[in-house]
């Protein structure tokens, strides 16, 4: 991650008057959850209700989607979309009727994470910064801001970020699960709201760090009667404290999307698990890794090899890909632990990366929601045979709660072999 990144969290997603500048129209939204195609002309923010109608005792649904954006070039590619990569959303509703009463009740779409608009193979990871409530008043605010975790380049700061037009749908940007405590019909809405620490305006800021302006909004109504109505919780007696949003654990083993489904065994990988996987990289590199992984692989460009990502869980993972010279190449005075600026605690280790030792920088993710897990982060690089070089980024979430995927990380990465892998 760099320090634009962090500039984007700390700016415009927390910083006082970060707003759309311009028009703001705000129109009504029917039930059907589809939309008009994206066109790109326009910029639009759509509220749909699952049900418009529920009783008490059920869960209302409320989605937010990213019906459109207007089209602004990315840096890397014109003929790419810039796309958004960090949002604020105030929301207003009627709190006799609805209450969002926890955190966990404000649920990101992980799949935000799986958008890569010019198929450069490099995605943002999309998680949410804060979620502020004062639910009590019928008013909370989310937001979610973006990082390239995985190569650590200069030019990754301006990868490009989620657009409708580049998906060919709308865009589920977050989903917000409603407890209905009394009858009666509330809207939805975005609108902007204020307390006594700052002005909470909606913001939607594209890989340029520059926000969308003239955004439709589109409210969504929602209708409680019957059932069992619990009545109004308590109204707070302080100011509550922001809830971070954490993005939910994975409730099921997700699909993996495993290279032409090669068996570890069918690459001459007998030393793996033999009910796992395994991919091989141009003879620089092979990995084994379990069926229950999310494989990416991204296509190669001028200076990298084809792009490898092993998804172990929500906060585990492991990025490989190889260059044809090492990162400090030419650079005077510039150590490993140089690269990734905004890590804490950062420090030159040895790292043991499958049956080789090599120095890397271990360090501290800093750009965290405080209830989330602390992420250690490993940078290394591997010199291989025909003089290019392997570079690995891992990243492990700390904790009890997560023994297993560490352990399950450490397993892949010893099964990592490098042909002909030069040390020295």
């Amino acid at each position: 991650m760099n320090r634009r990144m962090l500039a984007i969290a700390g700016g415009v997603i927390l910083a006082v008057g970060a707003v759309i500048a311009g028009t703001v129209i705000v129109v009504s939204q029917d039930s059907d959850s589809s939309s008009t195609a994206p066109t790109g002309t326009r910029s639009a923010l759509r509220i749909h209700a699952v049900n418009e109608e529920v009783s008490c005792g059920r869960i209302a649904a409320v989605r937010i989607y990213l019906d459109d954006l207007e089209f602004r070039a990315s840096q890397l590619d014109p003929a790419a979309p810039a796309g958004a990569i960090a949002f604020e959303l105030p929301l207003r509703y009627d709190p006799s009727v609805l209450r969002l009463l926890n955190g966990s009740d404000v649920q990101l779409n992980q799949a935000l994470g799986q958008q890569d608009v010019d198929n450069d193979g490099v995605v943002r990871d999309f998680i949410p910064v804060h979620y502020i409530s004062e639910d009590h008043l019928g008013r909370v605010t989310i937001g979610a801001v973006s990082l390239v975790t995985a190569l650590g380049r200069e030019e990754d700061r301006l990868e490009e970020g989620i657009d409708p037009v580049a998906k060919g749908e709308p865009l589920l940007l977050a989903t917000l699960l409603f407890t209905p405590v009394g009858e009666g019909t509330t809207s939805v809405r975005i609108e902007e709201w204020s307390n006594e620490a700052r002005n909470y305006a909606a913001s939607l800021v594209d890989a340029n760090t520059v926000n969308y302006e003239d955004v439709t909004f589109a409210s969504a109504n929602v209708s409680v009667s019957g059932g069992d109505c619990p009545g109004l919780p308590p109204t707070p007696t302080v100011p509550p404290t922001p809830t971070i949003v954490v993005v939910p654990t994975r409730t099921t083993i997700p699909t993996p999307v495993v290279p032409d489904g090669v068996r570890a065994s069918d690459i001459g990988r007998d030393d793996c698990n033999p009910d796992w996987f395994g991919h091989e990289s141009d003879s620089e590199f092979s990995i084994c890794f379990p069926p229950t992984a999310d494989i990416r692989i991204g296509p190669p460009d001028a200076d990298l090899s084809e792009v490898l990502r092993v998804e172990l869980g929500p906060h585990t993972r492991i990025t490989m890909y190889s260059r044809p010279n090492s990162y400090f190449t030419g650079l005077e005075d510039f150590t490993t632990c140089d690269l990734p600026p905004s890590w804490d605690d950062k420090r030159v280790s040895s790292v043991a990366i499958g049956d080789v030792l090599v120095d890397g920088c271990v360090g501290l993710e800093t750009m965290l929601a405080p209830d989330s897990p602390p992420l250690t982060r490993t940078f290394a690089e591997v010199p291989v045979w025909n003089g290019r070089y392997v570079t690995v980024f891992m990243t492990e979430p700390q904790g009890l709660d997560y023994e297993a995927d560490r352990e399950l990380l450490n397993n892949v990465v010893e099964s990592i072999r490098f042909e002909e892998s030069m040390t020295q």
